[in-house]
């Protein structure tokens, strides 16, 4: 499952990029900006763990994703 996410949350990086909007919602904001990624040394996308989002003092994403 996470890495299905982190699939969908670069797919969805990749639509903003050119041009997709999403929906005018503080939470969705929110949600999507509180995540840190980086890369793997094979150069795949990663997102920042759930424990860590919670000792940075966020809380996990609850939003569902607009397409759902």
């Amino acid at each position: 499952m996470w890495r299905a996410q982190v699939v969908v949350w670069g797919k969805l990086r990749d639509a903003l990029q050119v041009g997709f909007e999403l929906p005018d919602d503080a939470e969705l904001a929110s949600d999507l900006v509180g995540p840190r990624y980086s890369y793997s040394p094979k150069q795949q996308l990663e997102l920042e763990p759930k424990d860590m989002m919670l000792s940075r003092g966020l809380a996990s994403p609850d939003q569902p994703m607009p397409w759902r």
